[in-house]
């Protein structure tokens, strides 16, 4: 006599022949958290903790492909994983400690974008961290290789006016609406060839 609700209708799908299932609600976010950001700078974003499902390798190579500097924020949960492609990345965590002031942008994000590496890694951020790199990036990567049920990451970044590009696995598209808040896409050479068209969405 015990019910489930899901967090997307993938994840019933999924479960539904095993478990009780009552209803399908979604997660959210709260919205007063983050703010619309409509300039933006040339650079990808993507955040998350590193592990190999969640593809940071993947993004890394989508942002060489582009030639454009990609910000990787997160714990790392598995440094093997994380090592493979180390040495393609700028490691900066002391950035994830530095608290968001007037001149936050000026005196960490400018010099963080001002760096030669292809990609640079941040460390964790916290809420107020997010909504300033959220809203700057020209667009955020998701190119994950699990069928996650519905990312919250997702929600952050639209909320604050970034389009998505992100791989059709799990239950991504019921939180992207493609070409319109995002792109979902299936290969590498599909979310390169996006990133050049977020600024028409």
């Amino acid at each position: 006599n015990v019910f489930f609700s899901c967090v997307s209708q993938h994840q019933a799908q999924l479960w539904g022949q095993h478990i009780n299932i009552s209803g399908v609600v979604h997660n959210g976010i709260i919205l007063d958290d983050y703010h619309l950001q409509t300039e933006k700078k040339d650079y990808l974003f993507s955040l998350g903790r590193i592990m190999q499902r969640k593809g940071q390798d993947i993004a890394v190579e989508v942002a060489e492909k582009a030639g454009l500097k990609l910000v990787l924020a997160g714990a790392i949960i598995e440094p093997e994983y994380f090592d493979q492609f180390r040495s393609r990345v700028r490691l900066m965590p002391h950035i994830g400690a530095i608290p968001v002031t007037a001149s936050y942008f000026a005196d960490v994000v400018e010099p963080v974008l001002a760096t030669p590496e292809p990609a640079v890694y941040i460390g964790q951020l916290d809420d107020i961290q997010k909504d300033v790199w959220f809203g700057h990036a020209r667009c955020f990567l998701m190119p994950i290789s699990w069928d996650e049920p519905f990312p919250l990451v997702l929600l952050e970044a639209m909320a604050c006016g970034t389009p998505v590009l992100t791989f059709n696995r799990g239950g991504v598209s019921e939180s992207v609406v493609d070409k319109t808040t995002g792109c979902i896409v299936d290969t590498v050479d599909e979310m390169v060839e996006a990133i050049s068209k977020v600024d028409l969405i």
